[in-house]
């Protein structure tokens, strides 16, 4: 598994090509060369379609094939993956359990507070009481990667079925929260109570 260093890298080194391609991009537009005028036209094609697509996951839900195992990491949009990777490190590094800091990453993404609080949650209530479980946390709530791994599965798996259900295209950060609170696991009875 790639580690915190590692996606570091990954990001800084996207970020460096398509910021090069966006200069490109643009410094090919204005040329008064032909040739470099369509690869301009590609390139703006391309980065137009980019952004078309920023928060999707690589393939919607009703592509999904009917084989019986599939990884649907690739159903996820970006911010819900951001969301299982941040509380991964953060149970890593600060410590506390990975429960509470996945459902801590949810209710702190500003879209996803807005959206939840439009459908009539407690969001407040919800993260002061994460928050205080996550500050509350002893020495033996640290559990490995196995453990952590089981319990995304589990997560998504039931994510997905709520995303089909309300006929969405994507996995959102949205369909992840309510999975965990359907899921009603004995470590956060006192949290959705």
């Amino acid at each position: 598994m790639m580690g915190a260093f590692g996606r570091f890298l990954v990001r800084f080194c996207v970020y460096v090509f398509y910021g090069a391609l966006v200069s490109s991009t643009v410094i090919a537009l204005f040329s008064e060369l032909k040739f470099l005028n369509i690869i301009g036209i590609f390139f703006s094609l391309f980065l137009l379609d980019r952004c078309l697509h920023l928060n999707h996951g690589e393939e919607p839900l009703y592509h999904i094939p009917s084989a019986k195992k599939v990884n649907l990491a690739n159903y996820l949009t970006p911010s819900s993956f951001l969301v299982i990777e941040k509380a991964w490190e953060k149970s890593a590094f600060i410590g506390g359990h990975y429960y509470f800091w996945f459902i801590r990453q949810i209710l702190e993404n500003p879209e996803e507070y807005k959206a939840l609080g439009r459908e009539g949650l407690s969001v407040k209530d919800y993260l002061a009481a994460v928050i205080m479980k996550i500050k509350d946390r002893k020495p033996e709530d640290k559990e490995d990667s196995a453990a952590k791994i089981a319990f995304i599965e589990m997560v998504v798996i039931k994510a997905k079925e709520i995303a089909e259900g309300r006929k969405a295209n994507y996995i959102y950060p949205k369909d992840l929260f309510y999975a965990v609170k359907s899921l009603s696991l004995e470590l956060a009875q006192d949290i959705f109570t």
